[in-house]
């Protein structure tokens, strides 16, 4: 139990501190560099790494939140009390101008990333609640950007800007990744 809750209060943390350093971002000139994060370790190479300079030793100390968003937000809850502490185990994604993130309902959300806003939420398709999702993927071919996540036993596409499932990947933007075990998985 003190593992969820201190997994909840890191996601919190590390989500605010993200905030921050994004928002800080933001609000620099249009030649600033990028301030994306579109995978898990930032980019495609691994690297874990931002060139973004705005926070350093002289000014880190005047960092504040701009805005803090629970890893379940409340516009998503709907006052749903029925499922014990969550948690987060996964890396928000910052791209396309769009804050991406698993939340601790097992959906996938997307907030404007200067209000903490939710922009779109959507779930399993059936309806079944699942556990938080681990992970989740951004992709783009430079016209169009889908969200890739695996939510309980599926693999989803969604269209980043609306989170409408992706009707041209799998069966209506899904794939059900149990097709084909020789044993069964709930």
């Amino acid at each position: 139990m003190p593992h969820i809750a201190t997994s909840t209060l890191q996601a919190g943390v590390s989500a605010g501190i993200l905030v921050s350093v994004l928002a800080l971002g933001l609000a620099a000139p249009a030649d600033a560099q990028t301030v994306e994060w579109p995978s898990y370790a930032a980019d495609q190479a691994g690297t874990k790494y931002s060139a973004l300079d705005q926070i350093n030793a002289e000014n880190v100390g005047d960092v504040e939140i701009v805005w803090r968003q629970p890893v379940i937000p409340d516009a998503i809850r709907d006052g749903d009390t029925t499922r014990g502490p969550v948690g987060s185990q996964t890396t928000p994604l910052m791209a396309g101008g769009m804050l991406y993130f698993s939340t601790g309902l097992g959906t996938i959300a997307a907030l404007e990333p200067t209000t903490g806003e939710v922009v779109w939420n959507t779930g399993p398709s059936d309806g079944v609640r699942v556990r938080q999702t681990r992970g989740i993927a951004w992709w783009t071919d430079g016209e169009e950007a889908r969200i890739i996540a695996t939510l309980g036993p599926k693999l989803v596409s969604l269209d980043a800007g609306t989170g409408e499932r992706d009707a041209g990947f799998g069966e209506a933007g899904e794939v059900d990744l149990r097709l084909g075990l020789i044993r069964p998985f709930p």
